[in-house]
């Protein structure tokens, strides 16, 4: 399961709502420890919550599909 946090903007939502593989959250408290994670905020981030929870950067993208291939890897 790819988690997406949940942002308001029309480019994240015509992208994240149309993806099968994503469950979209209202905040990173929802991410389970060692779960990968994608924010948007004008380009795609990917973040690993680790078990203290704490967010770790992973890197950012152009598009949806490079960050949720980056998260599967």
């Amino acid at each position: 399961m790819i988690y997406a946090v949940t942002n308001r903007d029309p480019l994240f939502l015509k992208e994240a709502y149309t993806h099968p593989d994503i469950q979209l959250i209202n905040h990173e408290g929802f991410v389970p420890p060692g779960q990968r994670y994608i924010t948007w905020d004008g380009q795609w981030r990917l973040w690993k919550m680790l078990p203290e929870r704490v967010p770790i950067p992973q890197g950012r993208f152009r598009t949806l599909n490079t960050a949720i291939f980056y998260s599967m890897r």
